[in-house]
């Protein structure tokens, strides 16, 4: 895995949390200021690809309250991917690190 900056407790907690809420065949990309480790500070930025797709809504709550469970009250965005095409969307596609 490229080097982000994030702890690997952080990394691990991130992953572990969204293949339970998500599925085991969730994609993570974390994008924004933490995937670049010339920048400082930033939220953690992150884009899901869902193996299962129903809820989103509801999924992504429950993700961020177990996620803030394990690191902390910590600010993190969280896009899920609803259309490719959407300049976010493509933007964390581009400029993204998987985790």
């Amino acid at each position: 895995m490229a080097k982000v900056r994030l702890s690997d407790r952080e990394v691990s907690a991130i992953k572990e949390t969204a293949k339970d809420v998500f599925g085991e065949g969730t994609k993570i990309i974390l994008f924004g200021s933490r995937a670049d480790l010339s920048r400082k500070g930033g939220d953690i930025d992150l884009y899901i690809v869902p193996e299962d797709k129903e809820d989103p809504f509801e999924k992504k709550l429950k993700f961020l309250i177990k996620l803030k469970q394990k690191i902390g009250d910590r600010k993190i965005d969280v896009i899920i991917q609803r259309d490719p095409e959407r300049d976010i969307e493509k933007v964390a596609m581009l400029t993204g690190v998987e985790l």
